[in-house]
């Protein structure tokens, strides 16, 4: 009689049936061929992404370039004789604030043996603040005496001596030689002769008196007169002096002394 094995002697691992039809290979290779497809599809379309790099942010989002200001040299006016602040004087004899009067400040220029023009753009600042633009004159010279002198030889009752000096605001004025010489004593009838220096003498006069405010019509070298009397004995009587209307030495001094509306000295 053959013995039974005993119940614990059973396999306790199932395996699998033999299937003779070979169905279960068929299964393991499909599966296999699918789970292969999806690794090269995954695989592609990763490498597709990185080929491509990250996404460009769209022209809208970029910033936009900035233009770098620049700022132009001022270019000199053609034919123009431009001098820097030198400390030399200068004889004006015209001057342009526009465009439009340019030309006949060249023109002024072109007339006056010895005179040039300079283009206040490309010149000595001390132009500036004033707005000029075109300036004829004579010179440079390097002293004020030898600008009056000069002054005196072209025979310009209108023309002012000039020092090319950033920090100089308006003209120089020839009684502001550190001598007494070419400070004449000024009564009425004076300049009536004629007489180039006399007339001169009195246009820086005038000029001083305007800019002190007693002063009102336009100069233009006129011989002295009643308004330019009147003007003086205004002066005369603000400063204390005796109000004559004659233009002596104590009255120069007190002028040389002046200070225009700015506060820029005369002398």
């Amino acid at each position: 009689m053959t013995d039974r094995p005993s119940h614990s002697d059973a396999r306790t691992v199932e395996t699998l049936p033999h299937d003779p039809s070979g169905s279960g290979t068929t299964w393991i290779f499909v599966a296999a061929t699918v789970i292969g497809l999806l690794t090269v599809l995954l695989v592609g379309t990763t490498v597709a992404v990185t080929r491509s790099g990250p996404e460009e942010p769209s022209k809208a989002s970029a910033p936009a370039a900035t233009a770098t200001p620049t700022t132009a040299e001022p270019t000199s006016a053609e034919g123009s004789t431009n001098i820097e602040c030198d400390q030399t004087f200068i004889v004006e004899i015209a001057r342009s604030t526009t465009a439009s009067a340019d030309a006949g400040v060249e023109k002024a220029a072109a007339d006056e043996r010895g005179a040039k023009f300079l283009d206040a753009t490309a010149s000595c600042s001390t132009y500036e603040s004033e707005g000029v633009r075109r300036v004829a004159y004579l010179g440079p010279f390097d002293t004020l005496a030898a600008a009056c002198e000069a002054r005196v030889r072209a025979g310009d009752l209108t023309a002012v001596p000039r020092q090319m000096d950033a920090n100089q605001v308006g003209p120089n004025y020839c009684i502001c030689r550190k001598s007494a010489e070419g400070r004449p004593v000024l009564q009425a009838g004076a300049g009536t002769g004629g007489d180039v220096a006399t007339l001169l003498a009195i246009g820086d006069l005038q000029r001083m008196l305007k800019a002190l405010g007693f002063f009102k019509p336009k100069i233009v070298g006129d011989p002295y007169g009643p308004r330019t009397i009147e003007a003086v004995q205004a002066f005369q009587s603000d400063q204390g002096l005796f109000a004559s209307g004659v233009v002596d030495q104590p009255t120069w001094t007190a002028l040389r002394r002046g200070e225009d509306e700015k506060g820029n000295s005369f002398c």
